[in-house]
C-alpha cells in the first residue's frame, strides 16, 4: 500500500508539473503574440504625424483575407479603380527606389458635369504590407486643405482590419458638408467592392458629424 502511494503522489506530482508547465508555455506564447502585435500597430502611422485638419470620413473592414492578400490589390494605388467605381484610371509615379511617390485620379464623369476631373496627390508614406498615406496639393479640384488620406492594413488572425481614414478642412461649411458626404458615397461602394472579392463584414463608414 505505501508502494502505492508513492507511486500515485509521484505522478500526481509529475501531472502537477506538467500543467504549470503547459500554462507556462502557453503564458510564453501568448504574451509572445501580444508583443508581436503591438510591434504590429507601432507601425502603424497617425495622421496627426502631418496635417492637424480633423478627421472626417473613416471606413473600416474586416476582411477574410490575410494582409499580404490584401496589400496586393489595395498596396498600389493604380489598382484603385478596381475597387471605386468613381474612377476611370490612377496613374502612379515611383522613385529610383521603386517606390511609389504620386499618383494621379482620373474620375469618370458625373451627372451635369462633362469634363473629366483630374486630381494629383503626393504619397508622403507607404510601407509594405502596412499602408500608405497621401497629401494632396492646397490648390485641388475639392476645395480642401490639409487633405489627407490614411490607408492601413492590420492582422488578426487570418484575417485583416483595413482602415481609410481621411482629414481635411474646406473654406466653407458647405464644402465640409459636400465632401463629406461624397467620402460616404465613394466609401459605400469600396466597402461593397472589397467585401465582395475577399469576403469579410464593414465595421464602419464614420461621417463626422452623423
Amino acid at each position: 500500500m505505501d508502494k502505492i502511494n508513492v507511486v500515485a503522489g509521484a505522478t500526481l506530482a509529475l501531472l502537477i508539473t506538467c500543467a504549470g508547465c503547459y500554462r507556462n508555455s502557453n503564458q510564453q506564447l501568448n504574451f509572445e503574440n501580444e508583443m508581436e502585435q503591438k510591434a504590429v500597430s507601432a507601425n502603424l502611422r497617425t495622421a496627426d504625424e502631418w496635417v492637424s485638419s480633423p478627421l472626417r470620413n473613416r471606413l473600416t473592414l474586416k476582411l477574410n483575407r490575410n494582409v499580404e492578400e490584401v496589400w496586393a490589390l489595395v498596396g498600389d494605388p493604380a489598382n484603385m479603380p478596381q475597387y471605386s467605381d468613381g474612377l476611370r484610371k490612377v496613374e502612379t509615379e515611383f522613385d529610383e527606389a521603386g517606390n511609389c511617390t504620386a499618383y494621379t485620379c482620373y474620375f469618370k464623369p458625373v451627372d451635369g458635369v462633362n469634363e473629366e476631373i483630374i486630381h494629383h496627390t503626393t504619397i508622403i508614406w507607404h510601407e509594405r504590407n502596412t499602408g500608405w498615406a497621401s497629401l494632396d496639393p492646397e490648390v485641388n479640384p475639392f476645395g480642401m486643405l490639409q487633405s489627407l488620406s490614411l490607408m492601413t492594413l492590420e492582422a488578426d488572425e487570418e484575417q485583416t482590419v483595413f482602415k481609410w481614414q481621411f482629414h481635411f478642412n474646406c473654406e466653407n461649411e458647405m464644402m465640409l458638408n459636400f465632401n463629406k458626404d461624397g467620402y460616404k458615397s465613394a466609401l459605400d461602394d469600396i466597402s461593397q467592392r472589397l467585401i465582395k472579392k475577399f469576403g469579410g463584414t464593414q465595421l464602419e463608414n464614420f461621417v463626422e458629424g452623423s
